[in-house]
This record gives C-alpha cells, structure tokens and sequence, in this order.
C-alpha cells in the first residue's frame, strides 16, 4: 500500500483490510473510531458498527 492516507489492519487469521482516507482530517477520525474498539471488549461494541457510524457521520457532513 503505497497511499499517504491509507492504513492497513492484519488480523491474527490472515486476514488484511486496506482503508483509505481522502484527507489527513478523515483518516485521523478512522483511526479515533478504530482506536475505540480495536483489542477492547468485542462482545459489547462490535467494531464494524462503529465504522459504519462513523461513515454515516461523514455521509450527513457532506449531504448537508
């Protein structure tokens, strides 16, 4: 991966997932989101709802 706003998280199965952020402002909110959930407690916040919020956020930002 070789885009300046772009991080990577590799699970311990192998699995890798690229994400990209259009500005440094956007990939720090990724990273705050991630932070919140990422090797926490998945049984009470799963860290995919967090993302999708996260998005829906940016979403109505840029809608209204």
């Amino acid at each position: 991966m070789f885009v300046e706003e772009g991080f990577r998280i590799r699970f311990a199965n192998g699995e890798v997932i690229d994400f990209y952020a259009d500005s440094s402002k956007d990939k720090e909110g990724w990273m705050k989101v991630l932070d919140l959930c990422i090797g926490k407690d998945t049984v009470s916040k799963s860290w995919c709802d967090l993302v999708f919020k996260r998005e829906e956020v940016l979403k109505k930002r840029t809608v209204g």
